[in-house]
């Protein structure tokens, strides 16, 4: 392992951290910073809409594919030396961790970002954008360098 894979592996830790300490900075409050965005403590439970017969065990599947989203990416870890790619999935595995964490402690995910802008409501088929947390942002953020990265 080089020095830039312990640096990222690092920095992903550092992500984990401040995940937590955000969720735990929010928990049970609620701020308007603009008319745009708002952060309000929310419990955002595993949903199996589809197969209504898996609901009683959607923590456990939700567990079971955390950690096994963590494998594949420790094992894309290992394999790509390229930084960018590195970085992205530094970050992904840090959002799998720090909701992972959510999940193995209470059974849902605490979610505290709240978007308020009509425009964006056309891509979601609710009257609300969905609420989230620092750790989905890694997850999303790293998923998009990862995918238009050139280097895999």
């Amino acid at each position: 392992m080089n020095l830039s894979k312990i640096q990222i592996a690092l920095l992903s830790f550092v992500w984990v951290i401040l995940d937590f300490f955000t969720k735990n900075l929010i928990e049970h409050k609620s701020y308007i910073i603009t008319n745009f965005l708002h952060l309000r403590f929310s419990r955002e439970y595993p949903k199996f809409d589809l197969i209504p017969q898996l609901a009683p065990y959607a923590s456990h599947i939700a567990i079971f594919g955390s950690i096994l989203s963590l494998i594949i990416m420790g094992y894309f870890y290992t394999k790509y030396y390229y930084r960018v790619v590195l970085i992205a999935i530094g970050m992904i595995m840090a959002g799998i961790i720090g909701n992972l964490i959510d999940k193995l402690q209470f059974g849902w995910s605490r979610v505290f970002i709240d978007i308020h802008h009509t425009s964006l409501l056309m891509f979601f088929d609710t009257p609300q954008i969905p609420l989230f947390n620092l750790a989905d942002i890694l997850i999303v953020w790293g998923a998009l360098i990862f995918i238009f990265s050139k280097k895999w």
